[in-house]
């Protein structure tokens, strides 16, 4: 098993021109082919693109090639995220997100 930590980093993009209020809070998973989440972050965002760091202990990692990004900007009751599992590309992975229906 490899020691250290792997950093995965990635851009928040929106699929339309929107506005957000300084009150959104985007959600940032990164899961294994299995779907288990290794690593998770919520932080504020004042607009988009906006920039995102995940940390993962490298034993955790056993298939670096086989790693899944998840996302959620959530303003209110209104949601953007990704629709499916984004796979991790190269050194910098950038997501766009789709408006998601309020329930």
């Amino acid at each position: 098993m490899e020691s250290g930590l792997v950093e995965i980093t990635g851009t928040l993009e929106i699929d339309a021109e929107t506005t957000f209020d300084p009150a959104a809070v985007a959600t940032v998973k990164l899961a294994d082919s299995d779907g288990e989440v290794l690593a998770a972050a919520a932080f504020e965002v004042a607009e988009i693109p906006a920039s995102f760091a995940l940390t993962v202990d490298a034993s955790a990692v056993p298939r670096p090639d086989r790693l899944f990004l998840w996302a959620l900007v959530r303003v209110g009751k209104d949601g953007w995220g990704t629709l499916e599992l984004a796979r991790v590309s190269g050194d910098h992975t950038t997501l766009t997100l789709s408006r998601v229906p309020a329930a």
